[in-house]
């Protein structure tokens, strides 16, 4: 064996399988388009994500609207949410709870008060009829049925019965098996004789209104509400010149009052149970002449006079004898 043949023996390829040859002659096929896979691949990524984002945005939304559905109370509020909402589940199920709504309150008004009563019952055959030509799912179309005709039945003056009858006949055609079939039976029957027709008349002529509100039990039985009493309460201006008065005060009336020293109160304060003395009319004279006497000023004395003081008098016997006489207590 040369030296060539050894070389070419270790340096032999393996062979290329099937699915090698496969992939090859496709790359050699798609080679051209590869800029079109490209884009038709990010195309689709797009609208992948698109689609995740329009999805979850519009499960948000259906739990938002459901969630204003239940805290929906009256009729207007199921009316505005199925206008927010129209062509949807939750739109049409608010407005049948709206027609609902109106029904009952035209009803339970019908025999008090006959205006609001055919009020709220137009209400109630405009929702059921904007429900029913929407085209709902069976359920929400079967109550609207049953609701059309009631309100209808409600509004006849006995001319126009046959407009609750045909949606009456409605129902039982449609859903047969429907839990209304019974009472729309019922009133097929009732609604054919002359007495329906005749009762409907006259209670159109009739014209029921509220009532007044009777006065409470507790007033006197007179036809008149007493007068509140003459209170004599301060004008405004009264009130700003007392508070004006309240702000100014003096000084003098500002300054804390300090107590009293018990040892120079007068003999006069009453002591434990005992009253206090009366004074006499002497005392209060010479109280009043202690004030009118004015207190004579000492004159400052000079250096000269406290050296050399003045000399004592001598006592004269005559000053001896008043005073003697003042002290003997024998001589008073």
């Amino acid at each position: 064996m040369t030296e060539n043949e050894e070389q070419q023996h270790y340096h032999h390829s393996p062979e290329t399988t099937e699915l090698e040859k496969f992939l090859s002659r496709g790359l050699e096929k798609i080679e051209p388009f590869t800029s079109q896979i490209l884009i038709g691949c990010l195309v689709l990524t797009v609208a992948a994500v698109g689609g995740i984002l329009f999805y979850r945005n519009a499960e948000a939304t259906q739990q938002a609207s459901w969630q204003r559905y239940v805290e929906c109370r009256a009729a207007e509020d199921f009316e505005a949410l199925a206008k927010d909402y129209p062509e949807t589940t939750v739109g049409h199920w608010a407005q049948l709870q709206a027609g609902r709504l109106f029904l009952e309150e035209g009803l339970n008004q019908a025999l008090t008060d006959r205006s609001t009563s055919d009020d709220r019952l137009g209400e109630a055959q405009k929702a059921f009829q904007t429900l029913l030509d929407a085209k709902p799912i069976p359920e929400i179309e079967e109550e609207a049925l049953y609701g059309q005709a009631t309100t209808l039945e409600a509004l006849s003056d006995g001319k126009n019965l046959d407009k609750a009858v045909d949606y009456y006949q409605q129902l039982l055609d449609t859903y047969p098996e429907s839990q209304h079939a019974a009472w729309a039976k019922d009133r097929l029957e009732s609604l054919a004789k002359p007495e329906a027709v005749a009762f409907y008349k006259w209670f159109r002529t009739t014209n029921p209104k509220p009532a007044d509100r009777p006065m409470p039990q507790d007033f006197p039985s007179t036809s008149e509400i007493p007068s509140l009493p003459d209170l004599n309460l301060p004008s405004e201006e009264s009130a700003e010149k007392t508070e004006e008065m309240s702000t100014t005060v003096s000084p003098d009336e500002q300054a804390p009052a300090f107590p009293e020293n018990p040892e120079k109160k007068s003999d006069s304060q009453p002591t434990g149970d005992r009253p206090p003395a009366p004074e006499t009319s002497e005392s209060t004279t010479d109280a009043a002449d202690a004030k009118e006497v004015p207190v004579e000023e000492k004159a400052e004395t000079s250096p000269e006079e406290k050296a050399n003081p003045p000399a004592e008098e001598p006592e004269t016997s005559d000053s001896k004898t008043e005073s003697t006489k003042t002290d003997d207590p024998a001589d008073s």
